[in-house]
């Protein structure tokens, strides 16, 4: 390889002539600090994010430590965040004298856990601190849910997830505080730049007075218009101000903001190449090697990514990073959990985050930002590819599995693995799919009789005593175009069958009636095998969507237990 060869970087701001126009507007204008263009852009964002106010400031890191300060945290309080993120957010914790907790992530999607959340739980915990990984939304309404079940407040962190959709609510617009970052490598860059979102009028004045120093007014406020000459003047100051609190030194100057005016008009384009990129990526490195693609948010539900990064997981991690920096492609590693620097270790001792210790010796972000050509995409798509056949590694590595769980083959459908129409197929749960079925069963808890969230321990030990090892039940995945949406389970029950876990896990298809043909194909193949059967089901009386759902396909009430009411239909 010539040292001449294109050096590809993991990311890069989206530039043009407009970010140098807008620079050089606000260099003559004679006011490059805190100042008129500071305000409109707070204006614009807090209009784009849906929020009545934003507060712009000098980075995330001073919008995370002043949001914990005007959210009243100090010594003694407690705050709960996850370990894989960039180190700021935990050092706002201690910036305001209080004890960061963590807790572990979701496998798939690598945010925080809500139920590992609310395990953490204590008298002293104030505040919960979500990291939206890699622009991918977290379980928002679980960890409210929890936040207004513990009477607590949560901050997110929104440094990835400038212009994300979680369940078609903006980033920015879901919880009290929403902090952003406007970094060189972010997805909307302005060299160094923060925000903070909020609905509370209060809060942002106080958020106001804490960026410059404590000072009732900034100097742009200041100022007095005089008439010089029949033009308008900014050259008379109002002098007086007063300070009541201390505050810092973490406003926006006019340059940064200048920037981030022309960045905004751009992101959700740019945001829509990241993800057209990120879709490439899955569809040519799925199957690569051990490679484990990311979760991709698909607007099922109305969530959408910002798609900050692209994040595999390997491994052979290091090796690999070594071998694409030979052929000068660069890639990265987000994050080094916290909780392993020194600092931390010291200060959070015995702490045990088993799926972030794991995942995050695997995880490799690969370059992507929206001037990434489809020429530069493919030599790293074809280097990645080089790189596993040469140290012979293939798809049957255990990373990669897709393995099918062994039921025990009495059932009368152990066998069924079918396509029902051209997109929509039916086939039995995969060991991968224990944690994606986790996750639809807590977003869906409200519909279950013991609705609790539940922890990945507890859905292993759940499937492995009820379908695993018992020769009458078999569950399904539902999929469409390959894409696990829903699940199914048919348990036999004497001379009956009862059909449960039936879960719609992808909203958007429930218009499509993507379960009820799945359904369908199911019982027919019931009848087919085991002649004409009765089929019951039980259901929570509130779940009025299921109820309908289940009356549109032939079952009626039989009869109502407590909060139960059993279904039941002849095949």
């Amino acid at each position: 390889m010539s040292n001449n060869q294109k050096l590809i970087p993991v990311f890069f701001p989206f530039y043009d002539r407009n970010e140098e126009k807008a620079v050089i507007e606000v260099l003559r204008s004679g006011w490059i600090g805190l100042g008129p263009k500071t305000a409109e852009f707070e204006n614009k964002f807090a209009a784009y994010a849906g929020a009545k106010y934003a507060i712009a400031l000098n980075s995330a890191t001073a919008a995370l430590h002043l949001s914990l300060m005007a959210a009243g945290v100090g010594s003694g309080d407690e705050v709960i965040l996850p370990a894989m993120t960039f180190a700021s957010t935990a050092h706002a914790v201690l910036y305001v004298g209080a004890k960061p907790v963590f807790a572990d992530i979701e496998k798939n999607t690598m945010c925080v856990d809500p139920y590992d959340v609310e395990k953490k739980i204590t008298k002293k915990t104030k505040i919960i601190i979500p990291v939206h990984y890699g622009g991918y939304p977290c379980n928002m309404d679980s960890l409210q849910e929890i936040a207004r079940k513990h009477k607590l407040l949560i901050i997110e962190d929104a440094a990835h997830a400038c212009g994300s959709v979680y369940k078609g609510r903006r980033v920015g617009n879901i919880s009290t505080f929403t902090c952003f970052s406007f970094h060189a490598v972010k997805n909307l860059a302005t060299g160094d730049g923060g925000m903070i979102t909020t609905n509370d009028r209060a809060i942002m004045e106080e958020l106001k007075r804490l960026r410059w120093v404590g000072i009732t007014k900034d100097t742009w406020n200041r100022v007095e218009k005089v008439k010089q000459a029949g033009l308008e003047s900014n050259r008379g100051y109002g002098w007086h101000y007063e300070i009541y609190e201390l505050g810092y030194k973490y406003h926006m100057n006019d340059i940064n903001a200048a920037l981030g005016l022309v960045q905004l008009t751009k992101l959700e384009n740019a945001n829509r190449i990241r993800r057209k990129i990120a879709r490439y990526y899955q569809k040519s490195l799925t199957g690569v090697g051990d490679i484990v693609c990311p979760t991709l948010a698909d607007n099922s539900d109305g969530t959408i990514s910002s798609q900050h990064n692209y994040v595999i997981r390997t491994k052979f991690r290091d090796k690999l990073h070594l071998y694409l920096r030979q052929q000068y492609i660069s890639t990265g590693v987000h994050y080094m959990p916290i909780h392993l620097h020194p600092l931390y270790r010291k200060l959070c001792p015995n702490t045990k985050l088993p799926v972030t210790e794991e995942e995050w010796k695997r995880v490799l972000t690969l370059p992507l930002y929206p001037d990434l050509t489809k020429k530069d995409q493919d030599r790293i798509i074809e280097t990645i590819h080089k790189f596993f056949k040469i140290n012979n590694v293939g798809n049957q590595l255990s990373g990669n599995k897709n393995t099918s769980i062994k039921y025990n083959n009495k059932h009368p459908l152990h066998k069924i693995e079918n396509s029902i129409s051209q997109h929509i197929a039916i086939r039995k749960l995969r060991v991968q799919d224990l944690e994606t079925l986790r996750i639809w069963r807590n977003e869906n808890r409200k519909y279950f009789y013991d609705s609790k969230l539940i922890s990945k321990e507890t859905q292993v030990k759940w499937f492995i005593q009820n379908y695993k090892n018992n020769p009458n039940d078999t569950i399904y995945i539902v999929s469409y175009k390959s894409k696990p949406v829903g699940a199914l389970g048919l348990i036999k029950r004497g001379k009956d069958h009862e059909l449960g876990r039936v879960m719609l896990g992808v909203k958007r298809f429930a218009r499509r009636g993507v379960m009820g043909e799945a359904m369908e194909k199911l019982l027919n193949n019931l009848k087919e095998r085991s002649g004409k059967q009765r089929v019951i089901l039980e259901v929570i009386k509130t779940n009025t969507p299921a109820i309908n759902f289940y009356k549109k396909h032939g079952f009626y009430k039989r009869e109502g237990r407590g909060q139960i009411v059993v279904m039941e239909r002849i095949v």
